[in-house]
Parts: C-alpha cells; sequence; structure tokens
C-alpha cells in the first residue's frame, strides 16, 4: 500500500507593490548620479585602438541621426605610441611612408564596409565617390562645406542651412580631410 504525502509549501511573504515601487526609484534615482562611463569619455583607460573603436561608433550614430554618409578614413592608425599594449616595434631606419604602412592597417580589412552601409552609408577617404564630393564641395564653397565643431547634432539636423550642405565636418579640425 503507497502512502500519499501531501507537500506543504512554505507561505511566501507579501510583498507589497509599492515596495518596489520605492525600491525601483531609489535604483533609478541612484543610477543617475552614477552613470555608465561611454569609452571616449576616459581616453587614459582606453587608450589607443578602443578609443578608435570608440570615436567609430559615435561617428556612425551621428550619421545615422543626421542621415548623411560617414566618410572613414582608409587606413587605421596601430602605432604602439597610441596603444601601450601594442606589440609592433618600430625602426629609426624607416621612412615616413613606410612606417605608415608598417603602423597602420586598411580599413575595409577590418570593418564589413557593405554590411555597416545596410544601416549607413560609409565610403572611405581614398575612393573615387569621397574625391567627386570634394571637389564639387570645393567648387561650391561656403555653399558646399561646413566646418561645425560645437554645433549640436539637433541644430545641425533642424537648420535648413546644414541640411543643404553637401559636407558637414563634425571634428574639432578642418584639416582632419
Amino acid at each position: 500500500m503507497a502512502i500519499y504525502k501531501t507537500l506543504r509549501t512554505k507561505p511566501k511573504p507579501n510583498r507589497s507593490p509599492i515596495l518596489f515601487l520605492v525600491l525601483s526609484i531609489l535604483a533609478i534615482a541612484f543610477s543617475a548620479f552614477f552613470p555608465l562611463p561611454f569609452p571616449s569619455m576616459h581616453c587614459d583607460s582606453c587608450e589607443g585602438l578602443g578609443h578608435q573603436e570608440s570615436s567609430l561608433r559615435c561617428a556612425l550614430e551621428e550619421a545615422l541621426f543626421l542621415q548623411r554618409t560617414l566618410v572613414m578614413p582608409s587606413r587605421m592608425c596601430i602605432n604602439p605610441i597610441h596603444n601601450k599594449k601594442g606589440i609592433l616595434h618600430h625602426s629609426s631606419n624607416a621612412t615616413s611612408e613606410e612606417m605608415w604602412a608598417a603602423n597602420s592597417c586598411a580599413m575595409d580589412s577590418l570593418y564589413d564596409l557593405d554590411l555597416m552601409s545596410n544601416t549607413v552609408p560609409v565610403i572611405l577617404d581614398n575612393s573615387k565617390m569621397w574625391y567627386r564630393v570634394l571637389s564639387t564641395s570645393m567648387k561650391l564653397g561656403a555653399r558646399g562645406v561646413a566646418h561645425v565643431a560645437g554645433v549640436s547634432r539637433i541644430a545641425l539636423r533642424d537648420n535648413s542651412h546644414y541640411s543643404n550642405l553637401l559636407l558637414i565636418n563634425r571634428t574639432a579640425s578642418p584639416l582632419s580631410w
């Protein structure tokens, strides 16, 4: 004969929805004082390639927000000067072109530009398309290009002066390209 035993579950304490709400609000308020760090905010800790990667993510987001084409550099510097954890060693015998070739790599070997272009149009700064855009913007003068360091991205998107420009340089230096 089998003896059946009923299992008794421990009664769960009633948790108040008000207590849950108060704890949630406190957690949100606390997190406002200690935001998650964005990698580019801490250049000393991310340095080198991590900083370049972070800058690329920001540039992609800007291009997506502004619905513009992103012009990427054709090569990325991988010099150990910029990356203290780098394993490359440089020779003082090389010319500057040889050093650049040894301390940089092609962006299209690092990133799938076709896949990126599905979200944001991307061209490299050594492409024929970029040279056409650059020569056209130079012919247009002030109507073709603007260096807008410090201008908010909302102003860039909403102001018709900026939306009609062919090129917008968001970097701090007009010499960046």
